[in-house]
């Protein structure tokens, strides 16, 4: 069954984000990120600016060349800044912030789209897995939005939600690919290509993925699946215009071809903060060869804040060509720091995958900040009051039960499954490892990090219980007929 961008496909959608839009109904905004949230909000207006500056010819003012926010972190520059930006967040993520940042400035249009946006997933799930009723995904809906992180996160408003959503899509594509229409595939393929540019984590993710669906397209005999060469495109172009769009940016905003832009460079304080890389540096620094060495000579801070973040760190002492400098570094520092310490690197490594793959919770999206209009006319965050710790709690216990039984079921039933089923899984296990590995490698363990993708696990096995149900119901009826 072809599934297509039709009536009934608006319909299941429908009711998957009646229930996903639960946190914005109950609580009455989305939740936010301290330091990150509003960061985005303004990096957008200033890049909008920029633009419009562009457009009617007008040069920019200048802008003050190190920012801070109230509570320490860094207040990432805008795109208009160039060259003299220190660190600066997703220019595409940044701007669909400002321009969804309404009613005011709370960003509930942004959680609302990002709502929407995985709710168009979940009914693709559901409708390539054969799941037809309605009355099918009002069962399933409920479960993936009080029993999972997925409704917590499609209301966070940082780009966390799309590292699912691409991680989804591109499973799709891979083992279901055929019998996608032409519109949903240019869906997924668009989706793909912004959760791209959204966060610098996502991007090796979406490689990853790639070159696992290039070896099931090579290997497709042994896996059963029907992938014919001009499929594979669908897979492979969205990637490469992502990453080609993600370098065009940060090109025209900042004056360098780079697919990163200028990130902050949490790689290297994660390989500080664990060991090798403050080591490395105390011993590299005593004849300085780095940008790092002529900020903090021999001294190096030994934690992610104290070296990003804190009063005297990266964000206060060095300067806008200094951090591009520490940027270029980087990759040769946390290789070579690696090499000298080989055991510490690689035990480090091994603990913080496994640690990340088992730490998720709902975490930071506590909802108990809401947005305030600062004395100076910009938007703040303040605490609400509310405290819903013993709801999020609940929710909390209720997503491990639910991972625990959608495994228990794949394990009783793996020989069942059909041949497409078993290769999702497959791709959604890779998924969840490969997202481990890029996020305790490059930034180091949270709960947010594993959180934002776990929900597709057992999104995509209820789905395959509701269709079974569904299947042996129906021919229940038919034998009774």
């Amino acid at each position: 069954m072809m599934v297509r961008l039709d009536r009934a496909l608006a319909c299941r959608t429908l009711i998957f984000a009646a229930f996903l839009l639960w946190p914005l109904i109950l609580f009455g905004r989305p939740t936010y990120l301290m330091g990150d949230s509003l960061a985005y909000l303004k990096t957008g207006q200033q890049a909008v600016e920029f633009a419009e500056s562009k457009i009617s010819s007008r040069v920019p003012g200048p802008a003050p060349t190190s920012a801070v926010d109230s509570v320490g972190h860094p207040d990432p520059a805008p795109a208009a800044r160039g060259a003299d930006t220190k660190t600066a967040r997703s220019v595409t993520y940044s701007v669909a912030a400002y321009a969804l940042r309404w009613p005011g400035q709370d960003l509930t249009a942004l959680a609302a789209v990002q709502v929407l946006a995985v709710s168009i997933l979940c009914a693709i799930i559901g409708s390539v897995l054969g799941l037809g009723r309605l009355r099918s995904y009002a069962a399933v809906a409920p479960l993936a939005a009080f029993a999972t992180p997925l409704s917590a996160f499609a209301a966070f408003t940082v780009p966390d939600i799309w590292a699912g959503v691409l991680l989804g899509a591109m499973t799709l594509l891979i083992a279901t690919g055929d019998r996608l229409s032409f519109g949903v595939k240019t869906y997924l393929a668009l989706v793909i290509m912004f959760a791209i540019s959204a966060h610098a984590s996502i991007p090796p993710i979406a490689a990853g993925m790639t070159i696992i669906g290039v070896v099931c397209f090579v290997f497709q005999r042994r896996t059963g699946l029907k992938i014919p060469a001009r499929k594979l495109s669908w897979l492979l172009l969205p990637v490469l215009f992502g990453f080609g769009a993600n370098i065009a940016i940060n090109y025209v905003s900042f004056g360098k071809v780079s697919a990163t832009g200028k990130r902050i460079p949490t790689a290297l304080a994660r390989s500080i903060a664990q060991g090798p890389g403050k080591w490395y540096l105390e011993e590299q620094c005593k004849t300085p060869r780095y940008a790092v060495c002529e900020i903090y000579g021999t001294k190096i801070p030994g934690t992610i804040n104290g070296f990003l973040f804190d009063k005297n760190s990266l964000n206060d002492l060095a300067t806008p060509e200094q951090m591009d400098r520490i940027r270029a570094q980087e990759s040769e520092i946390v290789l070579r720091a690696a090499m000298t310490y080989p055991g510490v690197e690689a035990r480090k490594l091994a603990t913080g995958i496994l640690k990340q793959l088992v730490t998720f919770d709902l975490g930071l999206t506590n909802f108990k900040r809401q947005v305030e209009m600062g004395t100076d006319g910009l938007p703040t965050l303040a605490e609400s009051g509310r405290d819903h710790s013993a709801l999020l709690h609940t929710i909390d216990i209720l997503v491990i039960m639910l991972l625990v039984l959608s495994a228990g079921w794949v394990f009783l039933r793996y020989r069942q499954l059909h041949a497409e089923e078993r290769v999702m899984l497959m791709l959604l296990v890779i998924g969840m490892l490969g997202n481990a590995l890029v996020c305790s490698a490059f930034s180091g363990v949270a709960e947010r990090y594993q959180a934002r993708i776990v929900w597709l696990f057992p999104v995509f096995i209820l789905f395959m219980i509701a269709s079974r149900f569904a299947a042996e119901t129906r021919a229940s009826a038919e034998n009774r007929a």
